[in-house]
């Protein structure tokens, strides 16, 4: 699975909510994350799987409590995360702070997410995941040329994943009322574009043909995506 967080947290029914609120909250933000409650694939085993998911992540997500503080697991995920370079943002829960995480996490910038509802307070998360996201620029480096109407305009991909979505803070606003909020997503996948369709109303066409949704598709260069009204090139 392609992912750009990997949600560190601890097992306990608080934090596993918690968890979980988030994640649902950034991928509905056009965010791809991974946690082992959703994304682990039955029967490979466990650690190998945690291991890729973490080395293949740009940003760790502490979902940091006083059952993280003290998880055993945890200390193994940032530990790995921290040999490989990996930011780790810690999501503070409860107002609490870290003892045996401190090694981790003191240096780091912390976001608070309480008092509930945890929901209001995620805002600011996504933003500081897209700057994290952007300060790593990608190769190869493309443009997305859109036209909607008498409107042409061209987007540097310059940071993935790169949004597209009648939402205002899509990297890509269609303000067209048959695009979803966040309508599809471009993703820079072993070096090549893909474009995956987020489950959208109304669907998204790639050379004339519909796409499945949730799947990334392979985007080559003067391919022509359409999304709604609006019609969608890639050039290199």
């Amino acid at each position: 699975m392609s992912h750009n967080v990997f949600i560190s947290h601890s097992a306990k029914a608080y934090d596993q909510k918690a968890a979980e609120q988030v994640y649902d909250y950034l991928v509905n933000s056009c965010i791809e994350c991974f946690m082992d409650s959703r994304d682990l694939v039955p029967g490979k085993p466990y650690p190998g799987q945690i291991t890729k998911a973490i080395t293949n992540s740009s940003i760790i997500l502490l979902i940091f409590s006083s059952n993280s503080d003290n998880s055993e697991a945890v200390q193994n995920e940032l530990g790995l995360a921290r040999n490989n370079k990996i930011p780790i943002i810690p999501l503070r829960i409860e107002d609490v702070f870290p003892v045996e995480l401190a090694l981790f996490i003191t240096t780091s910038q912390w976001l608070d997410a309480f008092p509930p509802p945890i929901e209001n307070h995620l805002q600011k998360l996504v933003s500081a995941i897209r700057q994290h996201s952007k300060e790593k620029p990608l190769e190869p480096k493309g443009v997305l040329e859109v036209c909607h109407g008498d409107d042409t305009r061209h987007y540097p991909l310059k940071h993935s994943p790169f949004s597209i979505g009648r939402s205002a803070d899509n990297d890509v606003v269609i303000a067209d009322q048959v695009v979803s909020r966040y309508h599809a997503r471009i993703d820079l996948i072993d070096g090549v574009f893909n474009i995956t369709d987020l489950g959208s109303l109304n669907g998204t066409m790639l050379n004339d043909s519909s796409i499945a949704p949730n799947s990334p598709h392979p985007l080559n260069r003067n391919d022509i995506v359409c999304i709604g009204s609006a019609t969608l090139t890639l050039k290199m």
